[in-house]
């Protein structure tokens, strides 16, 4: 039974994954779902402006209101104008990786003789969302410390501005006294 039951197991795990992001939705409901911070930054905002691909990402920001409002009388002579104030801002790709694993021990021992094949398919089901919920947790965690960490040294903000770094942007990296360099 011990061989077998570890088999069953890697066949089960197999067969029921490793698809998890098939879709943009399926990745935000399951970030939403397993953390308190990341909610926040996405309400109300469509999948569209939340995922992007490409070989950068980009985004416009506009730091200049530069007004055209101006008092008017009717017939009077007007010129138009189109100020341009956006800054287009663009960061390299991060990645991150995170996995699952089980021994055989632990499937084995969580595999009684006696079991119907009812039993032993909730038992799978049960190790195998366990060991997934754990996998979750470290990706989704590991996700929010790289949004919010502080970067310490020169070093770090250097990896993540190069386009082969693998350090990810965080909010801290934003905060800076030099208000012309953005």
């Amino acid at each position: 039974m011990a061989g077998t039951a570890l088999t069953n197991f890697a066949d089960f795990v197999n067969s029921t994954g490793p698809a998890y992001l098939r879709t943009p939705s399926q990745f935000l409901n399951e970030a939403v779902q397993q953390t308190y911070l990341l909610p926040r930054f996405l309400r109300g905002k469509d999948f569209d402006k939340v995922l992007q691909g490409g070989s950068k990402i980009k985004d416009v920001v506009m730091f200049d209101d530069a007004s055209t409002y101006l008092r008017y009388n009717p017939n009077q002579p007007f010129t138009w104008t189109q100020p341009q104030v956006t800054t287009e801002q663009q960061i390299f790709w991060r990645f991150s990786l995170d996995h699952m694993s089980w021994t055989d021990h632990e499937v084995e021992l969580n595999m009684d003789e006696g079991l119907t094949r009812a039993a032993v398919r909730v038992q799978y089901k049960r190790r195998k969302k366990q060991i997934e919920q754990r996998m979750w947790t470290s990706l989704l965690n590991g996700m929010e410390l790289d949004l919010l960490k502080t970067p310490h040294t020169a070093a770090v903000e250097a990896q993540m501005e190069q386009e082969d770094g693998i350090e990810a942007y965080s909010l801290g990296a934003f905060i800076t006294e030099d208000t012309t360099n953005f």
